[in-house]
C-alpha cells in the first residue's frame, strides 16, 4: 500500500496554522515566497513550490517554516517520482529533504517549538518509506551494504519519532495521529524483520547473543510494533487530514500488523523446529536454547498467531464486497 502525500499535507496544514499567528514581515521578506509555496504545494506543483522555498531561504535563511516546507516539497517530489527518474536524481532528493528536516533541528534552539515536532514527525515518515523501498530493492550482490543503509535510516527514524512523541508529552503538542503511530509501527517491524534476517544468516552478526537474549531481539520489537500498529488503528485522524486522508488506512495499518505478527510466527516455527532437532527452510537455531525459552517462545508465538487470525477476520469484514476483497481474504 501507498500513502500517498497523506502524512506530509497534514503537517503542512498545521505550518500554515502555524505561520497565521506570527508577526507580519515586510513584503520584501520570506513570506511571500513561502505562502506561494504552500498555494503551489495545495495544487500539485511540487517543482515549483520546491523553488519558491528556495527564494525564500536567499532572502531569509535561518526561517524554519521555509526549511521545514522545502524538506516536504522536496520528499513529495521524491515520493510521487516513477522509474523514469534516476535513481541518483531520486536520491539527490531524498537527501536535500533530510538536510532540509535537519536544519530546522539545528536552528530550533528551544528545543519544543512546532516546526521541530512537524518536522521530526514528517522526516521520520520519510526515512520510513525510504527504508522500506530500499530494503524491498536490495539484491544479493547490494545486499550488505544496502542493509547498513536501512539499519541507520531505521535508527534514526526511531530517534525522530520518539523526538516527535517526547515534544507532545513534555509541551503539549498534538498527540501522534494514526499515520504517525502507523509509520512508526512499520519502522519497527523492519527493524524486526533485519534482526530475524540477521539471526537467519549463515554467520550472524549476532551469533555471540544467548539464545534468550536473541530470541528477545526480535520479540521486543514484534510487541513494539504491535502496540503501534494497533494504536494506529485506533487513533482518531485530524479533522483537517480527512478530506486528504486513504479510506483504506485502517485496512493498511491491519493488514501491516497482521503480516508483522505472521512474519514472527515464521520466524519461531523455524527456530523451534531447529532447535528441536526437526529441519525446516532456512533454520538457524539459536545456540543453546533451554526448554523453558522455548516454551515461552512457543507461547509467545501461539499468541501472536491468534492475533493475526483476528485480524485478518477484521480485515474481511472491512473489506467485504470491495475492489480489492481478495487481498485480506488471501491473507486470511
Amino acid at each position: 500500500f501507498s500513502q500517498g502525500r497523506y502524512e506530509l499535507r497534514g503537517a503542512v496544514t498545521q505550518a500554515e496554522k502555524m505561520g497565521k499567528k506570527g508577526a507580519a514581515a515586510p513584503s520584501d521578506g520570506p513570506d511571500p515566497h513561502i505562502a506561494h509555496g504552500q498555494e503551489l504545494l495545495d495544487a500539485g506543483r511540487l517543482r515549483d513550490a520546491l523553488a519558491c522555498f528556495d527564494k525564500a531561504l536567499a532572502v531569509a535563511p535561518s526561517s524554519q517554516n521555509a526549511w521545514y516546507l522545502r524538506g516536504v516539497a522536496a520528499a513529495e517530489v521524491w515520493e510521487q517520482s516513477d522509474r523514469s527518474v534516476s535513481g541518483k536524481e531520486r536520491m539527490a532528493l531524498l537527501r536535500l529533504a533530510w538536510d532540509s528536516f535537519s536544519k530546522v533541528f539545528k536552528l530550533d534552539t528551544s528545543a519544543r517549538s512546532e516546526n521541530l515536532y512537524l518536522a521530526s514527525l514528517a522526516c521520520a515518515q520519510l526515512l520510513t518509506k525510504a527504508a522500506g523501498e530500499l530494503e524491498s530493492e536490495l539484491d544479493s550482490d547490494q545486499r550488505s551494504e544496502g542493509i547498513r543503509h536501512v539499519v541507520q535510516a531505521l535508527a534514526q527514524a526511531q530517534t525522530c519519532f520518539a523526538q516527535a512523541q517526547s515534544l507532545h508529552e513534555q509541551w503539549g503538542h498534538a498527540a501522534l495521529d494514526s499515520h504517525s503511530l502507523g509509520s512508526w509501527g512499520e519502522a519497527t517491524s523492519l527493524q524486526m524483520r533485519l534482526e530475524i534476517a540477521n539471526l537467519q544468516a549463515p554467520t550472524p552478526c549476532s551469533s555471540a547473543l544467548s539464545a534468550t537474549a536473541a530470541l528477545q531481539v526480535v520479540l521486543t520489537p514484534c510487541k513494539m510494533a504491535s502496540q503501534r500498529f494497533a494504536a494506529a488503528a485506533s487513533a482518531p485522524a485530524d479533522t483537517d487530514e480527512l478530506a486528504d486522508a486513504d479510506s483504506e488506512s485502517d485496512t493498511r495499518w491491519l493488514t501491516l500488523h497482521t503480516e508483522h505478527l505472521l512474519a514472527f510466527v515464521d520466524f519461531a516455527c523455524q527456530t523451534l523446529k531447529a532447535a528441536g532437532g526437526t529441519s525446516g527452510p532456512a533454520a538457524v537455531a539459536p545456540p543453546g536454547l533451554s526448554a523453558e525459552d522455548a516454551t515461552a517462545f512457543a507461547a509467545a508465538a501461539e499468541a501472536a498467531w491468534n492475533e493475526a487470525a483476528e485480524l485478518s477476520h477484521a480485515l474481511m469484514c472491512l473489506t467485504s464486497g470491495g475492489a480489492n476483497e481478495w487481498e485480506p481474504l488471501a491473507l486470511h
